[in-house]
């Protein structure tokens, strides 16, 4: 009984160390920008969200407007961009002036530039990353139906904690009906304590992801 209760004890704490391990790993996923990842710096703005660069030193910056004109300034490399719009269409204010749109729908993408100036490939090229970094990728697309992974993430939650808690019960499922008077071994046990936390450890990943 005293071992029981030991390895309950054990099996829990792994759950919770798993759960704290997940929780740590999604703290700061960071940003994609221009092929670069940026991760969070602390700001003395609470309006302004700072990033850095984690392979190079640029620094980036996006603050919130209350323009009508504009939502958000985008400053980067030194240059400031402002941009408005959504994920479909992305209207640009370049440092210099000009003014981009970019215009996604399922089947093409197309662009605007205001007042007859012109625009290079690079240019789009940072049209379309500000639009992504501001109000996300225009091909994500919410999901159909019903999400499975909290289902199966809480079937093998469930599954693996029976399995870790109690095996006599998995043996009885398992082999139990088959066997008259038969009962598991020491290492049957072992293994179905093993094996059920790392099910409730995938059962967390998927709840939680």
């Amino acid at each position: 009984m005293q071992r029981d209760k030991i390895a309950i004890f054990v099996i829990l704490v792994i759950v919770l160390l798993g759960w704290s391990a997940l929780g740590c790993a999604r703290e700061d996923p960071g940003i994609q920008f221009e092929g670069e990842r940026y991760f969070g710096v602390p700001s003395d703005d609470d309006a302004i969200q700072r990033f850095e660069a984690s392979q190079s030193e640029r620094e980036l910056s996006i603050r919130e407007l209350s323009e009508d004109e504009w939502d958000y300034a985008v400053e980067t490399d030194g240059d400031t961009y402002h941009v408005a719009g959504s994920a479909s269409r992305v209207r640009v204010g370049f440092p210099d002036g000009r003014v981009l749109t970019r215009t996604h729908s399922e089947s093409a993408s197309s662009g605007s530039v205001e007042d007859g100036a012109t625009a290079s490939w690079e240019d789009w090229d940072r049209v379309d990353a500000l639009g992504t970094l501001v109000f996300g990728a225009p091909t994500e697309r919410a999901p159909e139906g019903p999400r499975r992974g909290p289902i199966l993430g809480a079937v093998l939650l469930v599954a693996g904690l029976l399995s870790a808690l109690k095996p006599e019960w998995a043996f009885k499922l398992e082999t139990g009906w088959r066997i008259k008077d038969a009962e598991p071994s020491d290492a049957y046990l072992i293994v179905s304590r093993v094996l059920g936390s790392i099910l409730a450890l995938l059962g967390l990943a998927l709840l939680v992801r």
